[in-house]
């Protein structure tokens, strides 16, 4: 996911967020190929050391969350929009 904000962030370059049971989490993903609800998120924020990335008090941001892969059952074009949703609650 990227975003453009109207506003800056104390962040660093990178993020990474882990969920509390991290493997139960990857076991979810691995092996029962399903969306965990404690997810692991990994957060780039080039602003941080290049403010060409955005104009003036701004910030742009890559939000990378693992998920299973295309051997799954999920219908990304279904799950998306809450996938999307669980992201921004998460973060």
């Amino acid at each position: 996911m990227y975003l453009g904000l109207d506003t800056t962030l104390p962040l660093n370059v990178h993020t990474v967020l882990f969920p509390s049971d991290f493997r139960s989490h990857m076991d979810k993903i691995m092996r029962q190929r399903i969306i965990p609800e404690d997810l692991s998120i990994h957060i780039t924020y080039p602003t941080a050391v290049d403010k060409t990335m955005a104009p003036k008090d701004m910030s742009t941001l890559r939000i990378l969350v693992p998920v299973p892969n295309n051997n799954s059952t999920i219908d990304w074009k279904k799950e998306s929009s809450a996938m999307r949703q669980l992201v921004l609650k998460n973060y």
